[in-house]
């Protein structure tokens, strides 16, 4: 802690010679100021000292917009609409808000100021981030990205990637949210702006700290600090304090916890940062719950809930209901802790909606799911008819559990009675906690729904995946390393075959878990139609037909969903191999060396490019190996330092191994990535197919 506190003594003393070298600038500004003749040069000069200054009163900036409408000066008056709207969303006025942020949008957009959209967009992002509404603000953040592309404006695109990083990081895709940070970060150091430079890495820190190592998190958010405190930002340097506070926190020292957690409070409490305020306080709440101090616990927790309530962020809300009714519950005030708690559950449920992850699902793909569901249902009769026997014994099993059950109801019945008759007085108390026993259950039984229906999905899954036989009878040698990063994929491995004419594809859809398990069985549906139904041959004509598909039913509203991978074509007894390949390229082993192939840079799907997939072609000898891959082996973290084990590596490892027995090489492949991640999560599904010619 010693060491913590002469770290920010220090910086402290660099921010105040900082904050002197800024009232230099706007002393010449305000002399300027005095001197200035006309009235436009007047307005610029108010408008330089009120950036220069951050002056975060409403009134000065209406002054300025008025000022600016009355002159048809444009740019300064959307510049003045943003500024208030900023205002208004760190006073937790968030209607106002979004009203003076459109009212910017249509202004910048009539007179064509490109920056000025590009911030608005951004700003109406953030708040509906902020909100939930994660589907419309990845839409704002894309907006204000692409305009700020344009422009090549390194400023603005540092603010959009980081943003857009934090969507992500908010749904649990902590790849695509450190690959924006770290964009980002590139930028922040390319202008030189440490303000901005310190919000991706506090926001790298949070990513590490919720997977639980710590010492990275808090080296992250020193640095943070460190650029934060020489850039005198207030309200970063609070966010600061707050994170590290967390970090301590995890770490079990709540006293020091609480010191930096307040001196966070204090600060965004002199700048009325209403969303930072919601979560110190919220913090130093849970601190003297820790330390047995309900009173002062209570005291924090109430203001985190008012003021999140006062904003309207469901995330700020939800935890401080969590928070009011853990204080309760330790106060032994059932009553409001159950009424705490389904506030909690209420805005929990609504912070996590899955509507908000997922791709609506199509006619088809609810066809092929149904189809599939009916096929696993008879087989399933069959098994029943089997186990008739021991359905009759567990028919039994369960009278006898019911039998006990309602024994066990009747004792509990008559000492609920005694128990009545003897303490009257807690009878209410007692129905409470039964109804919290009750709403327990409720949430385990859900739980337990939804891991079954997975689980169900995940057998419906595999029953299309290329089963061992096809494979044996075409590869006398071949293995399949599929880890799949959830229960179900959104990787896939298929074969089939149609005359003369054997098809292999390894292909990655568009997410993970549900719903890419979802886009994994449509892309299946769709490479099906064209071979068995269409008659299609030719494996670059097979990948437009199914880019043309999931263009027209899923692609209607601009989403680009659809798939990557590689779509072989053997035709046998001749050993060509012709195949046709979106961003995955094949990696071929002959003659002692290793070659990747060749690939299209475009999707199976919406993208920028929807020209023809190109075909290409390799003669396939006895004794060659040929290697499939989905992106997922490359992109996983770990190591000594946490990084990527990148394409590179897998080439070299596949190389070095090549000589062996296929399924000797599956199972290194597998202790390697395993021994790799070490204690990381495993971050995307896995897909690798080694076949022997």
């Amino acid at each position: 802690m010693k060491k913590i506190h002469s770290f920010l003594f220090f910086f402290f003393i660099i921010s105040v010679i900082k904050l002197s070298a800024q009232d230099l600038v706007l002393d010449s500004l305000q002399k300027a100021l005095q001197k200035a003749q006309s009235d436009s040069a007047k307005l610029k000069l108010r408008h330089a000292i009120g950036e220069q200054a951050m002056i975060f009163r409403i009134g000065y900036w209406d002054s300025i917009r008025i000022d600016a409408k009355r002159l048809s000066i444009k740019k300064t008056e959307g510049d003045a609409l943003n500024n208030m709207a900023y205002i208004y969303q760190n006073q937790g006025n968030i209607e106002k808000a979004i009203e003076f942020n459109k009212k910017s949008l249509e202004l910048q957009s009539s007179i064509g100021n490109k920056e000025g959209l590009a911030q608005s967009y951004n700003n109406i992002g953030t708040i509906l981030n902020d909100q939930g509404n994660i589907r419309e603000a990845l839409e704002y953040f894309h907006k204000s990205l692409k305009i700020r592309e344009e422009m090549n404006d390194a400023p603005g695109l540092a603010t959009s990637l980081n943003n857009l990083g934090m969507v992500y990081q908010d749904q649990g895709d902590t790849t695509k949210a450190l690959e924006y940070f770290e964009k980002s970060i590139g930028y922040y150091e390319k202008v030189g702006d440490k303000e901005g430079l310190g919000y991706p890495l506090s926001n790298i820190g949070f990513i590490y700290s919720s997977n639980g190592q710590n010492e990275k998190a808090l080296d992250y958010y020193k640095r943070s600090l460190i650029v934060r405190e020489e850039a005198g930002d207030l309200k970063g340097i609070a966010h600061c304090y707050n994170n590290i506070g967390s970090v301590l926190d995890h770490q079990g020292h709540v006293q020091e916890a609480l010191e930096f957690y307040k001196k966070s409070y204090q600060l965004l409490n002199s700048i009325g940062d209403k969303d930072g305020i919601s979560l110190s306080t919220r913090n130093i709440g849970e601190c003297y719950r820790l330390q047995k101090n309900l009173k002062e616990a209570l005291i924090y927790a109430q203001i985190a809930s008012d003021v999140s309530r006062e904003i309207g962020y469901p995330e700020n809300i939800n935890r401080a209901e969590e928070l009011l009714s853990n204080i309760y519950l330790d106060m032994g005030q059932y009553k409001q802790s159950l009424e705490h708690y389904k506030q909690f559950v209420i805005y929990r449920d609504s912070t996590k909606n899955e509507e908000t992850k997922k791709a609506s699902l199509k006619k088809q793909l609810q066809y092929e799911f149904e189809k599939k569901e009916e096929m696993l249902s008879a087989e399933q009769e069959k098994r029943d008819a089997l186990n008739k026997e021991e359905l009759k014994q567990q028919k039994i099993i369960t009278g006898f559990s019911i039998a006990g059950g309602v024994l066990v109801l009747i004792m509990l019945a008559l000492a609920y009675r005694g128990y009545r008759i003897k303490r009257k007085a807690n009878d209410d108390l007692y129905d409470k906690n039964v109804e919290i026993e009750t709403q327990k259950h409720i949430v385990e039984e859900k739980n337990k729904e939804i891991v079954d229906s997975i689980n169900y999905a995940q057998r419906i899954q595999h029953a299309l995946l290329a089963g061992d036989k096809i494979l044996q009878e075409n590869f006398k040698e071949h293995f399949v390393l599929f880890k799949p990063k959830d229960i179900v994929s959104g990787d896939f491995y298929w074969a089939t075959e149609t005359g003369n004419y054997f098809y292999l594809a390894v292909c990655d859809s568009t997410g993970h878990g549900v719903p890419g398990a979802f886009m994994s069985l449509l892309n299946i549906s769709y490479l099906n139609e064209a071979i068995t139904e269409r008659g299609i041959i030719k494996p670059n004509e097979i990948l437009n037909h199914v880019r043309n598909r999931l263009i027209e039913s899923v692609s209607i509203d601009g989403a680009k969903d659809g798939m990557d991978g590689i779509l072989l074509c053997i035709e046998k007894g001749s050993g060509v191999v012709t195949y046709s390949a979106a961003h995955n390229a094949p990696m071929f082993v002959k003659d002692n060396s290793l070659l990747k192939l060749e690939c299209d840079k475009m999707p199976v799907g919406h993208g920028e490019r929807t020209d023809s997939f190109n075909l290409y072609s390799v003669q396939a000898e006895k004794g060659t190996t040929l290697y499939l891959s989905t992106d997922g082996y490359a992109d996983q973290f770990g190591g000594d330092k946490g990084k990527k084990l990148k394409s590179k590596h897998l080439q070299e490892k596949l190389f070095e191994i090549s000589s062996k027995p296929l399924n000797v090489q599956k199972d290194i492949l597998n202790d390697f990535i395993e021994e790799w991640r070490g204690d990381l999560a495993q971050v995307d599904d896995i897909c690798i197919v080694g076949i022997r010619f």
